[in-house]
C-alpha cells in the first residue's frame, strides 16, 4: 500500500470523528472514499487501535503538567449513551436517556486521559448493572453511605472525578461533529470499532492540547512570568475554541513538528506518572 502513514491517519480521522468515507473524501483533496473504507475493513483492527490508544496514554504520562491535575494512580468509570438508528437490529431502548443506542463505556485517569473503552448494548448494561446493585449493594451500599456521608475528603474525591468524566464525554461528542452523535454503523464489530476510533481521536487532541500548554507555560517562565502550581492544577486539556474542525483538511508530513521540553521547570510531584500496559480485546468485549 502506497504512503501507509497518510492513509492510516486520515482513516483514524474519517472514523473518529463520524465524518465517513464519503465525506472524508469531500473534505480531503485527492482521497479515494473507497480506500478509506478497504483500510478499516482490511488493515484496522479493535486490538491496533486498542495499541494506538496505549501509546498515546503512556506519551501523555511523560508530562510534567499532566501530573498537577491528578496523580494518575485513580481513575473513574462512566458510560455514556450513543445513538443508533431504531430500525438497527443491534439498537436497543435506553430507559434513563428515553431512546434508542448503545452505551460507550470509558475509564478516566483522574489526569484527564481516557485509559479504556468499552462499547455495549443498553439492556446488557442495565441489566447486568441492577442486578450487580441489587446484590452487591444490600450490604456495600450502606457501609459506602456512611463513609461517604462522614468523609469529606471521599465526597471531593468522587465529585471531581464525577466532574472530569462528565467533561469527557461532552469532548468525545464534540470530536464525533460528523455524525451528531449516532453511529451509523450496523454491524456490532464496526460499533465497537467506532467507540476505539472516536477515543483515539480525542486522546490524541488532549495530547496536542497538553503538548501547547506545556510550550506555552515554558516560553511565558522564560520571558519572566512565574505560574503557580495552584493556578496550574486547574487548567484543563479539554480546551476546543482554537480547533476548526469544519471545512477543507490537508496533510502536511513534510513539517517537522517543535522539540518539546518536558521539564520547563521542576516536576509538580517526584514520583513519575505509571505506565499503561497494552489493552488486548479480551473475551467479554467480544461478547
Amino acid at each position: 500500500m502506497k504512503r501507509p502513514r497518510e492513509r492510516y491517519v486520515l482513516t483514524v480521522f474519517c472514523y473518529g470523528s463520524n465524518l465517513g468515507p464519503v465525506q472524508t473524501a469531500r473534505s480531503v483533496r485527492g482521497t479515494d472514499r473507497f480506500k478509506l473504507a478497504f483500510i478499516n475493513q482490511r488493515h484496522v483492527t479493535e486490538a491496533g487501535l486498542n495499541d494506538a490508544i496505549t501509546t498515546v496514554v503512556n506519551a501523555y504520562a511523560q508530562f510534567p503538567l499532566q501530573r498537577l491535575w491528578g496523580t494518575g494512580k485513580s481513575a473513574s468509570a462512566d458510560g455514556m449513551k450513543w445513538d443508533l438508528y431504531p430500525q438497527n437490529l443491534m439498537s436497543e431502548y435506553h430507559i434513563h436517556y428515553g431512546g434508542y443506542g448503545g452505551i460507550g463505556y470509558y475509564l478516566l485517569a483522574d489526569s484527564y486521559i481516557a485509559l479504556v473503552s468499552r462499547f455495549t448494548a443498553c439492556g446488557s448494561w442495565e441489566g447486568q448493572l441492577y442486578f450487580a446493585l441489587r446484590e452487591l449493594g444490600r450490604v456495600v451500599r450502606t457501609m459506602f453511605l456512611l463513609r461517604y456521608i462522614s468523609d469529606l475528603e471521599l465526597r471531593h474525591t468522587i465529585q471531581t472525578a464525577t466532574t472530569k468524566s462528565e467533561r469527557f464525554n461532552r469532548f468525545v461528542q464534540w470530536v464525533s461533529f460528523g455524525g451528531d452523535s449516532v453511529i451509523a454503523e450496523n454491524v456490532r464489530d464496526e460499533q465497537r470499532k467506532f467507540i476505539k476510533y472516536n477515543h483515539l481521536v480525542a486522546n490524541l487532541l488532549v495530547f496536542h492540547n497538553l503538548v501547547t500548554m506545556t510550550r506555552a507555560i515554558g516560553r511565558m517562565e522564560t520571558n519572566g512570568h512565574q505560574i503557580s502550581d495552584e493556578i496550574l492544577a486547574v487548567l484543563s486539556p479539554y480546551q476546543t475554541s482554537h480547533i476548526n474542525r469544519f471545512g477543507s483538511y490537508s496533510l502536511n508530513f513534510g513539517r517537522d513538528p517543535e522539540a518539546v521540553h518536558l521539564h520547563f521547570r521542576k516536576s509538580p510531584q517526584s514520583e513519575p506518572s505509571p505506565k499503561v500496559g497494552s489493552m488486548p480485546v479480551s473475551k467479554a468485549d467480544l461478547a
